[in-house]
C-alpha cells in the first residue's frame, strides 16, 4: 500500500476521470478538485504574455498569478510558452518561479522542476523514483505489472487519477 504523503497523485491537465479537451485546463475544474481531492496535485498548462493564460496547445482562460501563488500547493504549472515579446512576461515568469512549482519540457527523456522532481517521458516507461507520466498511454493501470510497480514511482501524472485511487491500492 502506497502513502499518499510519500506519493504524488497529480491530474494531468486538471484532468480526473479521462480526457477532455472541453474540461482540461479549466479553472472551474480545477477549484473544484481543489475542493473534492485536496490531496491530489494538479498539472496545468500555461501561456506568459502580457498576463498568464491556461491552455494547452494556444492560449486560453486568463488567470491571475494571485491565483496560482495562493494555491501552489495544490497545483504544478507545466510553462507551454513564454511571449518575450512583453517585458512583463520575464517579470511574471521570475515569480512563477519563485512562488510557485512549475517545470517545462518538450520530448525530452526527462525534466526536472524548480523543486526537484524528475519528471521521465511517457516512451520510456515506469522508470523508479520519478514521476511517471501518462502511464495509460503504455501500460493497462489496472494490470499487476503497473500495481507491482507503482510503489517504485515517486508520483503519477494521468488523465485517471480518480482510477488509481479506486484501485485502493493508495493509502488515504
Amino acid at each position: 500500500m502506497i502513502n499518499i504523503n510519500n506519493f504524488k497523485l497529480i491530474a494531468h491537465r486538471g484532468l480526473l476521470e479521462g480526457p477532455s479537451k472541453e474540461l482540461e485546463n479549466s479553472l472551474i475544474l480545477i477549484k473544484n478538485n481543489f475542493k473534492k481531492y485536496p490531496f491530489i496535485i494538479n498539472e496545468i498548462d500555461i501561456w506568459i504574455g502580457k498576463k498568464i493564460f491556461f491552455g494547452h496547445e494556444i492560449s486560453g482562460q486568463i488567470v491571475k498569478p494571485s491565483f496560482l501563488i495562493e494555491n501552489s500547493k495544490n497545483l504544478i504549472l507545466h510553462i507551454k510558452n513564454i511571449d518575450t515579446k512583453f517585458p512583463e512576461s520575464i517579470e511574471l515568469f521570475k515569480l512563477l518561479n519563485n512562488k510557485c512549482h512549475i517545470y517545462a519540457h518538450d520530448s525530452d527523456n526527462f525534466t526536472i522542476t524548480n523543486k526537484g522532481w524528475i519528471w521521465s517521458h511517457p516512451k520510456l516507461g515506469m522508470i523508479p523514483r520519478t514521476i511517471c507520466v501518462m502511464p495509460e498511454t503504455f501500460i493497462d493501470i489496472n494490470s499487476n505489472k503497473f500495481l507491482k510497480n507503482l510503489h517504485l514511482l515517486s508520483g503519477v501524472c494521468t488523465d485517471f487519477p480518480i482510477k488509481i485511487l479506486d484501485l485502493k491500492y493508495i493509502n488515504l
